[in-house]
C-alpha cells in the first residue's frame, strides 16, 4: 500500500493522494475524506491512517525503493496471501474483504 508523510500544510488524505500518484503512477480520488482504519505504526508512536479511494487516471508504474510490485488482487486472493501469512500486516485483509470497516457507501 502506498504511504508517506504529510508535508507541511498538508492533510493526511491530500497526502494519501500525492502518495498513491507517487508511489504508483496512478491519479486517484478519495471516496471520503475521513480514514476508513487507522492503527499505530509497529515501527513508532504513529498513527496510520487508511483511506478509501478509486483510481481516477494513470498508468502503473512503480517507484523504484518505494514498492516492489504492484497489481490488482480479488478480495479471494487477499484472503488466501493473509492465510498463507503472506502479507506484510494481517490487518490490511481487514480492510480489504471486511464490511465492519467500511463505510455504508461502500460495503
Amino acid at each position: 500500500m502506498p504511504g508517506g508523510d504529510a508535508l507541511p500544510g498538508e492533510t493526511q488524505a491530500d497526502a494519501a493522494l500525492r502518495e498513491t500518484g507517487e508511489e504508483t503512477g496512478y491519479g486517484a480520488a478519495l471516496l471520503d475524506y475521513e480514514p476508513i482504519h487507522t492503527v499505530q505504526s509497529p515501527e513508532s508512536d504513529l498513527d496510520l491512517q487508511f483511506y478509501l479511494g478509486q483510481i481516477s487516471g494513470g498508468l502503473c508504474k512503480v517507484q523504484p525503493g518505494e514498492l516492489l510490485n504492484a497489481r490488482w488482487l480479488s478480495t479471494a486472493q487477499v484472503q488466501a496471501l493473509n492465510e498463507r501469512n503472506m502479507l506484510r500486516d494481517s490487518f490490511i485483509a481487514d480492510l480489504v474483504v471486511s464490511p465492519r470497516v467500511m463505510k455504508p457507501w461502500a460495503a
